[in-house]
């Protein structure tokens, strides 16, 4: 019985010694996979800062390339207006000055021409003469009226001398 109770006890320390060793290597895994998941958090999180850092630095430099561009196209706008104020001005300056020149010269001579016309229908006796100078005059009057129509559509010399409203009440009346 001695024997065996010295067996069942040698056995139970047997046991006990593993089992101790056992707890000591679970104890040790336990620690490295404590550590292991401390160093994967660790990681976790730097490579994290880092995707959040170079998304940040992406954002930055697209909002400033971004804005640029924005400040650009507003440049450029303000850019083709005032180029379209000018060209606008520009068209008025050469309507104001066609009108001018046609109503003055071309409206003039043409005056003049009907004048001569009219005086050498004064001096012819004879029909057939008179009548060819009669419809040269009836031609210099419609295209000095044709002149004055258009000298009128490209500037109004009213828009000049009276203001937008005279022009535009003008307008209406000759429509």
């Amino acid at each position: 019985r001695i024997a065996a109770f010295e067996a069942v006890e040698a056995f139970i320390r047997e046991v006990q010694q593993e089992l101790h060793e056992a707890e000591a290597r679970f104890a040790e895994q336990q620690a490295q996979a404590a550590r292991n998941l401390i160093v994967l958090l660790a990681a976790s999180l730097l490579v994290g800062l880092g995707v959040a850092w170079s998304t940040l630095r992406y954002s930055a430099r697209w909002e400033r390339e971004r804005r640029a561009l924005f400040d650009e196209i507003e440049r450029t706008k303000h850019d083709l207006e005032q180029l379209s104020a000018r060209l606008l001005d520009v068209q008025e300056e050469e309507r104001r000055s066609l009108s001018r020149e046609l109503h003055d010269e071309v409206g003039q001579t043409l005056t003049a021409l009907r004048m001569e016309i009219s005086q050498a229908m004064n001096r012819m006796h004879d029909s057939p003469g008179r009548d060819r100078l009669a419809r040269a005059r009836d031609l210099a009057e419609r295209t000095v009226q044709t002149v004055r129509n258009i000298s009128l559509m490209l500037r109004p010399s009213l828009l000049d001398d009276l203001g937008l409203e005279a022009a535009l009440q003008w307008q209406v009346g000759n429509f």
